[in-house]
């Protein structure tokens, strides 16, 4: 259980609060009868290791970059034609026509 000191006893009695607080014991100090602030021991949060966090726990669908007609024309990642933009530039070439294919007028 918790050790309860108002305002006025913790300040007077700072260290000791300090040390009991680094012992483990939780302080609770108060001001006109109403808790205002809990004193607890330090502890550093433990390192994560970020790159690789998640290896072979997550799984990417085939199609997860495939929109949806209806949302694709909303969002407006399709073209004038329905075509998605994506897949439209994925096939054309540097000069901006697609490859392998003949300009028709």
């Amino acid at each position: 259980m918790a050790a309860t000191l108002n305002l006025t006893e913790a300040k007077a009695n700072f260290s000791d609060v300090v040390d009991r607080a680094s012992q483990g014991e939780e302080i609770i100090v108060t001001r006109m009868g109403k808790p205002i602030v809990k004193i607890i021991r330090y502890e550093p949060l433990k390192a994560h290791r970020r790159l690789g966090l998640f290896a072979g726990q997550i799984e990417m669908a085939e199609d997860f970059d495939q929109w949806p007609e209806d949302l694709a024309r909303k969002l407006g990642v399709t073209d004038r034609n329905d075509h998605a933009v994506a897949s439209r530039t994925a096939s054309e070439g540097q000069s901006g026509q697609k490859s392998g294919a003949m300009a028709c007028s």
